[in-house]
């Protein structure tokens, strides 16, 4: 059965072609319908040129059939506006009428139209010739539906091969970040860039980096040796010995910019075909890009990148690609470039400071000598010259003495300090607790004198250190403390607490002196540890050279810990250091 429609109130089977009837007499309409109902597609009727022209707006047509004498909008109007809408310009239309003279033929055909028919009709050729134009609208649409298939499959698998592509490039740049974080050394750094890039960018990569004056100072170079699985190779060059090249690599060293090489067949790296045996690239190049190197806002090189004889080309995503991946080098080098220039600095500031150590021992031990021939022989003018010394020369030479024994004193430190940096230490598991005990036992009459009061929480516990030399810690820090306040209830308070080891084994201990004294200023807390350094006058606080919390620091640094201060101005200090890790495995207090 057909679906016969009239008007635009019903929707036409969108599997079946639609056919549109236009008469202004629905007798004919329906004989016309009946006559074209076995043919099962969609019939459309309108009973005038307006009504046929909002169909055709909404509805594609494979035939017209359409009366050529209709009130108000005659079939040939109607007609010629179906054929100026550019959508319906081609839908054939089929003119009926009861007769037809030549003048309304020529112009039926101008409009367009495929055919007459001479009312009254036959229903077979009716049929027959509406068929034939179904068959061709079907066969059109049909077409279409494979080219719009064949389109939609075409973008399909563009839209999977440019995510897939965008997959694989995503994984580049992620591979590219795990290299690069994987070591700071410049050497394997250079190395490991070398190869990233091979062959997945390029067939030769030549990584060169720049000296301050733009001398290229370090070149890698990584290539694939032709065939099924592509062999890389790397070797570092002194110099590229291709003119072009290097000039190249000079032009975006100096203006920063990336340069493309649309023809590089004649650059090589082999120096001549002898070396097509040896470990050198041997292959003609096809296409190159050279790349700068900037980070921090200057050049450290650049980044060269060729294709060879494997027939690639270098498109705007491998440019952008690689682009991508030259700021991440460039800062990757950065970071080791800067890396380099710490740990020379490291270096030549533990040289100087072990040759500052080395004159240190030699100027206080050469200096002792003499000195302690000044302090004799001004005492020898006193005992035996009393009697014929007036008062001011007694007091200029008693002057003498007071000033050569302060100088031993800080010659005797400075002698000492130098020791503690030069010596090795006599490291094994000591009793903390009873070290300490020995350093109150010696500082006994000095705590004594001051009215200190001493207080221990717990126990110190055992590991391992320098049992001397961590006796001279307690025994600076408690002289310290004691020195240093002026409060009527004097107290020290010595303990450890323990925190959660960084090294994951167990517990590490962080020991204190806590005092109530005068307290530090915060800007003082790094100061106090210079050599000789002092923050109030010479007999302020009972003289001293200014030494002790400087070999305090020192011993601590050699035990592999550090050493600071919490400090309150008139509310007293509390310094704080630990040790090794190694120190802090056992804390088993005796």
């Amino acid at each position: 059965m057909s679906l016969h429609l009239s008007g635009a109130n019903l929707m036409p089977n969108a599997d079946k072609a639609n056919i549109l009837l236009v008469d202004d007499r629905a007798d004919k309409l329906l004989a016309f319908s009946s006559i074209l109902e076995p043919l099962g597609q969609n019939i459309i009727t309108a009973n005038s040129g307006e009504e046929a022209l909002r169909q055709v707006l909404a509805h594609d047509f494979a035939v017209i059939l359409l009366d050529v004498h209709m009130p108000g909008m005659s079939g040939l109007e109607t007609a010629a506006l179906i054929r100026g809408r550019k959508k319906s310009a081609h839908t054939p239309v089929i003119f009926i009428t009861a007769y037809a003279d030549e003048m309304h033929t020529a112009q039926g055909y101008s409009l367009g139209a495929v055919d007459y028919i001479l009312s009254p009709v036959v229903p077979e050729i009716l049929r027959t010739k509406v068929q034939v134009f179904i068959d061709l609208f079907q066969m059109t649409q049909q077409v279409r539906r494979q080219a719009e298939e064949r389109v939609a499959l075409a973008k399909e698998q563009m839209a999977r091969a440019a995510a897939e592509e965008a997959r694989r490039r995503s994984s580049f740049l992620a591979e590219a970040g795990a290299v690069l974080a994987s070591s700071l050394d410049l050497e394997t750094t250079l190395a490991r860039v070398s190869r990233l890039v091979i062959p997945f960018l390029a067939d030769l990569c030549v990584l060169t980096l720049d000296d301050a004056q733009g001398k290229q100072q370090q070149t890698r170079v990584a290539w694939a040796e032709p065939g099924n699985e592509p062999i890389v190779r790397t070797r570092s060059l002194d110099t590229l010995p291709n003119a072009a090249m290097r000039e190249a690599i000079g032009r975006v060293l100096a203006g920063g910019e990336v340069e493309l090489v649309s023809d590089a067949t004649s650059w090589r790296i082999a120096s001549s075909p002898e070396d097509a045996d040896g470990p050198e690239p041997h292959f003609g190049l096809h296409a190159a890009a050279i790349f700068p190197l900037r980070a921090r806002g200057r050049a450290l090189g650049a980044l060269f990148l060729a294709l060879g004889p494997f027939g690639r080309e270098y498109g705007r995503a491998d440019v952008e690609l690689a682009s991508d991946l030259a700021g991440r080098v460039a800062i990757a080098l950065d970071n080791a470039l800067l890396l380099g220039r710490e740990q020379a600095a490291r270096a030549e500031l533990e040289r100087s400071n072990n040759e500052l150590d080395a004159f240190a021992y030699i100027v206080s031990h050469d200096l002792k000598e003499p000195l302690r021939g000044i302090h004799n022989y001004s005492q020898f003018l006193i005992q035996d010259y009393a009697d014929k010394l007036d008062e001011a020369g007694a007091t200029k030479l008693h002057t003498l003495m007071r000033l050569t024994r302060r100088m031993q004193s800080m010659l005797d430190s400075l002698f000492y300090y130098s020791r503690v940096g030069r010596q090795d230490l006599a490291l094994q598991e000591v009793d903390l607790q009873q070290v300490l005990q020995e350093a109150l036992d010696l500082l006994h009459v000095r705590i004594q004198d001051s009215g200190v009061q001493i207080c221990l929480p717990r126990p110190l516990p055992r590991l391992l250190a320098d049992q001397t030399r961590i006796g001279e810690v307690f025994a600076n820090l408690i002289v310290n403390a004691i020195k240093y306040n002026d409060k009527a209830d004097k107290r020290v308070e010595i303990g450890f607490s323990e925190i959660a080891s960084a090294h994951g084994e167990g517990c590490a201990p962080v020991f204190y002196v806590k005092d109530n004294g005068i307290g530090i200023d915060t800007r003082h807390r790094e100061s106090i540890f210079q050599i000789f350094k002092r923050l109030h006058g010479r007999d302020e606080y009972g003289g001293g050279v200014g030494a002790g919390l400087t070999i305090v620091k020192k011993i601590i640094e050699r035990h592999g810990g550090h050493i600071w201060i919490e400090s309150t101005p008139g509310e007293g200090s509390t310094f704080h250091f630990t040790l090794s890790p190694t120190a802090g495995h056992s804390l088993q207090t005796p």
